[in-house]
């Protein structure tokens, strides 16, 4: 009787356990659409002093050109798949080039300020 009752509540455990582990991996797959806000009026609520901008730029090193370029370029080519990508640097005028290109179709290229990382330039490939 007590070997039924502790086989039961193993079985039932670990089906619980098996549901978390499941809806957790769905749940990171799915996007949120983000909330509407008003974010300068929020921006504007803070002072100078609290503006955190580091000497090397938000863009410090190849590696973060590579993987924030590399994102935008996708979703301009609608592209998921592999494709090469090389990364260039402007060091007097501090711009990150990001060429990146696809076997199977077309690519694309993203130039992007270092210091502030906001992209000057987003276009595909011909």
């Amino acid at each position: 009787m007590k070997k039924n009752l502790l086989r039961n509540i193993c079985i039932i455990e670990t089906v619980i356990l098996l549901v978390l582990i499941i809806s957790s991996i769905f749940q990171s797959f799915l996007v949120s659409n983000p909330e509407s806000a008003d974010l300068k009026e929020f921006i504007s609520t803070f002072t100078e002093e609290n503006n955190y901008f580091p000497e090397v730029g938000y863009i410090p090193d190849a590696s973060t050109a590579k993987a924030i370029g590399s994102r935008i370029i996708d979703n301009l080519a609608q592209h998921k798949g592999f494709g090469i990508t090389t990364v260039t640097y402007d060091q007097e005028n501090r711009l990150w080039l990001v060429d990146k290109g696809y076997l199977f179709s077309r690519g694309g290229f993203v130039i992007i300020e270092q210091d502030s990382g906001k992209v000057i330039k987003a276009l595909l490939s011909k």
